[in-house]
């Protein structure tokens, strides 16, 4: 029984046809996985940052909230005693000086 040389050539022509294949369909899968990877890292870093920007304005947000309230509690509020002291904060404020009036000659 005589193998011919020509069918032992094409069989490992075949065989290193598959493992190549095999070869180089791991290297991509490996590429593709590295790119997903990349993404989910930089899916993760961004969602982190908006996290921190949208805390910043929520912060932000509130304390305008306050200042504009504190601004609106200012004189003729009750909570300011008749000799502008905050009872709240213990402040005093200076109360309004008066300017002389000129009369025009």
């Amino acid at each position: 029984m005589a193998v011919d040389p020509k069918l032992v050539l094409w069989l490992a022509a075949a065989c290193l046809a598959v493992i190549c294949l095999a070869q180089l369909m791991r290297n991509r899968q490996a590429s593709l996985l590295l790119k997903l990877r990349k993404y989910v890292d930089e899916q993760h870093e961004w969602s982190k940052k908006k996290a921190k920007a949208s805390r910043l304005a929520r912060r932000l947000a509130r304390e305008k909230a306050e200042n504009e309230t504190k601004d609106a509690r200012r004189p003729g509020d009750p909570s300011y005693d008749r000799y502008g002291t905050d009872s709240s904060s213990n402040t005093t404020i200076a109360p309004p000086q008066e300017q002389p009036v000129q009369e025009a000659v």
